[in-house]
């Protein structure tokens, strides 16, 4: 049984390198500088979180309050990676991992409220260039490789695993411009998409799920409530969505297999998208709302 108390979160936040300098051959989006700041209890934190499976960034919006005028400063200082966890107990759970994209604060009564925005790979999404050409017969998965090494990151298993991207190009292809819009183009031919998930890309097609085991969901891991199916299903359509609340599950991410177990609606599904809100000095639990569709 997900537990309802004893709430708590740590949020730790690091520089990262300036824009045009690289480590190694890769570039460094995802570097951190130095050991990093560290937020912690008793200081109230208010969260909300989306995530999805498109290629824009993921978003975190947080509201810290009364940090020391010090801590303020070090949080606007840009460019800023954070790395949010929460949970119960002492045992918090990564959340959300991403780049400040906006910070600012603001007096609101006895409180000073600071606001970060975040974006999951929000720096490489806005930043990560490819300028290559790639002569007929070059695999699929060499130039979805490069592109993700523009943005700092590795292929994951999925992707390497795919026999769709070991095929060899017909056609030469040039690469030039924003990674973001090569990387689309390259995987639309397939029938891939791709989105950033927690500083990691993922590359599934429309009927494929991460790897690993389902996550189960029933009453006794968090289920709230019924899950609601979006609209009536019709013949010959494919099964509606199906929307599920739940105490907070951050193993639940869009591509993630889900078991459901309920007493109306049962089934293996994929997660779509999926949001996460809280607050450590509130009465309510820490939830998640979810959105399913069969897999």
């Amino acid at each position: 049984m997900a537990r309802l108390f004893n709430k708590t979160y740590e949020l730790t936040t690091w520089a990262t390198p300036a824009p045009g300098s690289f480590i190694g051959a890769n570039a460094n989006y995802f570097e951190r500088i130095g050991n990093g700041l560290k937020i912690v209890p008793p200081t109230n934190v208010k969260f909300e979180v989306k995530k999805n499976l498109g290629r824009e960034p993921n978003t975190c919006k947080l509201e810290i309050y009364n940090l020391a005028e010090t801590t303020r400063a070090e949080l606007e200082r840009k460019p800023r990676t954070v790395h949010f966890a929460v949970g119960y107990d002492g045992a918090p759970q990564l959340l959300f991992t991403g780049d400040v994209r906006t910070c600012y604060s603001a007096v609101d009564g006895s409180d000073f409220i600071t606001v970060v925005e975040l974006g999951d790979g929000a720096r490489a999404h806005a930043q990560g260039h490819i300028s290559k050409k790639y002569k007929s017969g070059v695999r699929v998965d060499q130039v979805v490789r490069d592109c993700a090494r523009s943005l700092g990151l590795d292929l994951p298993p999925e992707a390497e695993q795919s026999i769709d991207l070991k095929r060899a190009l017909e056609d030469g292809i040039s690469l030039h411009g924003p990674t973001r819009d090569a990387l689309t183009r390259i995987l639309n031919r397939y029938g891939y998409s791709w989105s950033i998930q927690n500083g990691q890309i993922q590359i599934l097609a429309d009927d494929q799920v991460r790897a690993g085991e389902a996550v189960l969901l029933d009453k006794a891991t968090g289920l709230l409530d019924s899950p609601k199916r979006k609209d009536p299903a019709k013949p010959g359509k494919k099964p509606p969505e199906v929307t599920a609340n739940a105490l907070l599950r951050p193993d639940i991410l869009p591509g993630k297999q889900v078991k459901l177990v309920s007493r109306d609606i049962e089934g293996v599904y994929k997660c779509l998208e999926v949001k996460f809100a809280g607050e450590l000095d509130d009465n309510d639990t820490f939830t998640s709302e979810i959105v399913l569709k069969a897999s």
